[in-house]
C-alpha cells in the first residue's frame, strides 16, 4: 500500500505538472501572440519612422537649398553693401565741393554788384569820352584862335 500511496502521489504530482505546464504553455502561447502582436506593432512603427526619415531627408534638401539661397543673398547683401559705403563716399565728396543755394544767392548777389559797378563805369566812361571830345574840341578851337591872335599880338 505504500508503494500505492506513492504512486497516487507521484501521479497526482506528474497530474499537478501536467496542469501546470499546460498552463505554462497557455501563458507561452499568449504571450508568442503578445510578442507577434508587438512585433506587428514594431514593424508599422519602423515603416512610419522610414517614411518619417524620408520626410526628413526631404526637408532637409529643402533646407540646403534654403541655406544656399541665403548664402547668395548674403553674398549680394555683402556687395550692396560696399556699393551703398562707395556711394555715400562720393556723395560726402560731392557735398564738399557743391554750392549750395545760399553759396549760389551770395555768388549771384555779387556778381549782381559787379555788373552794376561795370554799368555804372560804362556810362561814366560814356560821359568821360563825350566830355574829353568836347575839351579836345574845345582845345583845338583854342589852338586855332591863339594861332590867330598870335601874329596879331606880335608873338610869334
Amino acid at each position: 500500500m505504500a508503494s500505492l500511496t506513492a504512486l497516487i502521489q507521484q501521479y497526482i504530482v506528474i497530474s499537478t505538472m501536467e496542469e501546470i505546464l499546460k498552463q505554462i504553455n497557455a501563458k507561452l502561447v499568449e504571450h508568442d501572440r503578445e510578442f507577434v502582436a508587438l512585433n506587428n506593432k514594431l514593424i508599422e512603427h519602423d515603416n512610419k519612422f522610414a517614411s518619417v526619415d524620408k520626410r526628413f531627408d526631404d526637408i532637409d534638401r529643402r533646407f540646403d537649398a534654403v541655406d544656399k539661397r541665403f548664402d547668395k543673398a548674403e553674398s549680394s547683401i555683402d556687395l550692396l553693401a560696399i556699393q551703398m559705403l562707395k556711394h555715400e563716399d562720393r556723395l560726402d565728396r560731392i557735398e564738399e565741393n557743391m554750392a549750395t543755394k545760399a553759396d549760389i544767392r551770395e555768388i549771384t548777389g555779387t556778381l549782381d554788384k559787379i555788373v552794376k559797378l561795370v554799368e555804372k563805369r560804362g556810362q561814366e566812361l560814356t560821359v568821360t569820352q563825350d566830355w574829353m571830345e568836347r575839351t579836345d574840341k574845345r582845345v583845338d578851337t583854342l589852338e586855332s584862335d591863339v594861332k590867330q591872335m598870335k601874329p596879331l599880338l606880335g608873338a610869334a
